[in-house]
């Protein structure tokens, strides 16, 4: 079974001529199972304890990863039990390399700190603390003796993780401030802070591969920072920090380009109306969700305020989340879950106590049913209903829940408590809300990021359903990457709207034979159009005839927001050959 994400990626390239060749490669979704409310169906030991973080992440492949007791563990649901992922699991602690008997590395201890992200080529991201003891060969000899000095090395690192657990590659000398931003090309974006005395953060901008793209980027302008950096619909990147003792300032710059002297920095700021303590919440249009002090504000891509500061009788230390119907959703230190419109900020309910426990952790809206899932201090996980009423829903034994839930595709929830377990109880959700933002860091692979993704397996994994060449893969991810999302206006937006709406695209795709086989062969015969578009050479294809009859079939079989799109995409098509201009990149004959 292919996840959503894996369609996500994979719809990039099915903007107009596109648009089905990608999407193609992947199955159908069955329909959830009805599991019920709130049963157990396994918990898995990983110590987890006061100071973890605790959102458990979920990879394309169904595994759990989640970071307790200074490890990365990775947990396999099978079924009625968790189970350890094979390979070099878990990740961090102490390894003993020699007791001494011999010059070179003793010992090496990891300390995984943070939350796990999982990037777009499915690597799990972590930022760890390595003490290693080495015994130094002074005099060359291999052998131990009076002249060897015995020294111990110590550094932050960033580490990417295979699926196997192995180390992809690392970064040393690089303290993350606060778990990375992950984006669907690949890119990374972290606040780091090298100095002694912690007090000298700057935003850095690294590859798929771990390697520094431009300039460090100095955020004293920023003050103390005070979360992870959020990255919006048009890829700009979202600070939060604080210059002064009662308000945080939200910054957003503008790292896009290639060139770091075309880099914006410091220009966009607005001064909130309190202290953001956790993070925020991005809609596709660019507004930014979060609770400030004792008021909750949302601040448009303009820099103006969506709706009037509103005050609470409480403060928010929960990171907000969007449902399916522009709802927004946090919980407050007074124990209540708050549901706002987020249209003019107006409260959809009268809240509901939770039995005076505060709720620190972010909510998760569940697909189908629209029920909010969040974790209060108390110890129970709490379920509320599109109406704002709830019920304590479950409460492990003798373990409260800072951290934040997650919902798999199946409906399963997964949540960390203080007893030492990461639990997975059974739900009635679809998946996740189909919102901009539905839970902690916006998906199952912590991106924190609206250009991100949830619910997938490798774009490889998904492209290779349809095309066997490993250079049709690279040619395809390369278009979508150096020119769809980074040149092209038109491809980008076509991307941002298809990203809701890819699982129906597959459906009718799977549904229709017929249409697979065709949009293989419209692939077979435009490959070389975009290499040349890759090249810089002019690029055109001779069947454009045959992509728009491809297209209304693909518009006869959809419905809804999908359908429209098809729409847009075929009347762009046929004004771009009226006028001979080209279509993302391709000129039309």
């Amino acid at each position: 079974m292919f996840k959503r994400q894996f369609i996500r990626n994979y719809s990039l390239f099915i903007i107009g001529l596109t648009i089905v060749f990608i999407v193609a490669s992947c199955q159908p979704m069955p329909p959830a199972p009805d599991l019920g409310v709130g049963g157990i169906k396994w918990q898995y030991e990983v110590s987890y304890k006061p100071g973890d973080e605790g959102s458990p992440a979920i990879s394309g492949d169904g595994t759990i990863y989640l970071v307790a007791n200074n490890k990365l563990h990775a947990v396999v649901d099978a079924g009625n039990e968790g189970q350890r992922k094979s390979g070099s699991w878990p990740f961090g602690g102490l390894t003993q390399y020699d007791t001494f008997t011999r010059p070179g590395l003793q010992s090496r201890n990891i300390d995984v700190t943070g939350v796990a992200v999982i990037a777009v080529d499915e690597r799990v991201l972590v930022p760890a603390f390595r003490r290693d003891v080495i015994w130094d060969d002074k005099n060359g000899n291999g052998e131990l003796d009076s002249l060897d000095e015995h020294i111990v090395e110590q550094k932050h690192m960033f580490y990417a993780l295979s699926a196997d657990g192995e180390i992809a590659w690392e970064v040393p000398d690089m303290r993350l401030v606060y778990p990375p931003a992950a984006v669907i090309d690949g890119t990374i974006y972290a606040i780091i802070d090298n100095s002694l005395y912690g007090n000298d953060r700057k935003l850095v901008k690294l590859s798929s591969s771990g390697s520094m793209q431009g300039e460090e980027v100095d955020l004293d302008f920023a003050g103390a920072i005070s979360a992870s950096p959020g990255v919006g619909p048009e890829g700009h990147v979202y600070i939060l920090g604080r210059t002064g003792t009662r308000k945080s300032d939200l910054y957003r710059v503008d790292l896009r380009s290639s060139d770091s002297s075309q880099w914006v920095v410091g220009e966009w700021h607005v001064e909130l109306a309190g202290i953001v303590r956790n993070s925020f919440a991005i809609d596709e249009e660019g507004t930014v969700y979060f609770g400030a002090g004792y008021y909750l504000q949302a601040i448009r891509a303009d820099q103006t305020e969506k709706w009037p500061q509103k005050w609470f009788n409480t403060t928010f230390d929960s990171s907000p989340a969007l449902g399916e119907n522009g709802q927004l959703y946090v919980g407050g230190t007074d124990g209540k879950l708050y549901g706002i419109d987020t249209a003019d900020g107006a409260q959809l309910w009268n809240p509901q106590s939770t039995e005076g426990a505060s709720i620190m952790s972010s909510p998760a809206v569940g697909g189908g049913n629209g029920r909010i899932y969040v974790g209060a201090n108390h110890g129970n996980v709490w379920a509320f209903k599109p109406d704002g009423t709830g019920e304590a829903w479950f409460k492990p034994i003798g373990g409260q829940l800072p951290g934040s839930p997650v919902i798999a595709r199946d409906g399963t929830l997964y949540i960390a408590a203080l007893d030492g377990f990461l639990y997975a109880l059974n739900t009635e959700a679809t998946g996740l809300a189909d919102s901009d933002w539905p839970m902690y860091r916006r998906n199952t692979y912590h991106t924190n990021s609206v250009q991100g993704f949830a619910d997938s397996t490798t774009w490889k994994t998904v492209y290779s359903r349809v095309f066997t060449k490993d250079s049709d893969l690279e040619l395809i991810h390369q278009y979508r990457d150096e020119y769809l999302l980074d040149k092209s206006k038109a491809g980008r937006i076509y991307v941002q709207r298809l990203y809701k709406h890819s699982d129906e695209a597959l459906g009718v795709l799977v549904e229709n034979p017929e249409l697979m086989e065709e949009a293989r062969a419209l692939m077979a015969q435009n490959r070389d159009a975009l290499t040349n578009v890759l090249q810089g050479k002019t690029a055109e294809i001779s069947n454009t005839k045959e992509v728009l009859s491809f297209l209304d079939k693909m518009t006869t079989n959809s419905k809804g927001q999908l359908k429209e799109l098809l729409i847009d995409v075929k009347k762009d098509m046929q004004e771009s050959k009226k006028l001979d201009k080209p279509f993302i990149g391709i000129k039309l004959r």
